[in-house]
């Protein structure tokens, strides 16, 4: 028996992550004992950090996020943005990526995900950020690098999935003659 059809908007968004293409720029872990504090600066894609122990505060275009465990916030392109720790020890995960439609449209421009987010503990979005964050425990570091962009993509994937299973996603909206031809 065939699978029911998807409502629209669930198909549409199968289809744009079926066609996007992730690249990941760079994945890192930061673990610090007495302290984090994490100058200004601007980027030119999108930043994943999430927080896997301790009190983080990152400050995006002058509005604070405090960040505990399990807490994921997503920093744009072209924001001034900072953060400090607001305990003594602390661990994050980083991950940077752009990702690109056929044509070069930025995902992130059609679909909308949450800025700021609690990932529910053990979905699937929580085990991709925990193995990323493992990752740096391996003792073979190319072997670390080479699997990085890998978790990039599932990361990102994961992201819009979950933001649109807890109603977290904005959809910009299409014109009626596309979403008639996606439905």
């Amino acid at each position: 028996m065939p699978s029911p059809p998807l409502p629209p908007r669930d198909a549409f968004l199968q289809l744009v992550l079926s066609q996007v293409r992730v690249t990941t720029l760079v994945c890192t872990r930061q673990v610090v004992v007495n302290g984090y504090k994490l100058p200004s600066r601007v980027v030119t894609d999108y930043n994943f950090i999430f927080c896997r122990q301790g009190k983080v505060v990152w400050v995006v275009d002058d509005v604070s996020h405090e960040l505990s465990p399990g807490d994921l916030i997503v920093v744009p392109p072209g924001l001034p943005h900072h953060a400090y720790s607001k305990t003594k020890g602390m661990t994050i995960g980083s991950v940077h990526v752009t990702a690109k439609l056929p044509g070069g449209q930025d995902l992130f421009e059609i679909l909308i995900p949450a800025h700021v987010r609690n990932v529910e503990a053990k979905s699937r979005l929580d085990q991709y950020l925990q193995m990323n964050v493992a990752e740096y425990d391996r003792a073979d570091m190319p072997a670390t690098q080479l699997t990085m962009p890998a978790y990039g993509r599932l990361i990102t994937l994961e992201l819009f999935r979950y933001d649109a299973a807890h109603g977290l996603l904005k959809q910009r909206p299409i014109d009626p003659l596309v979403a008639e031809m996606v439905d």
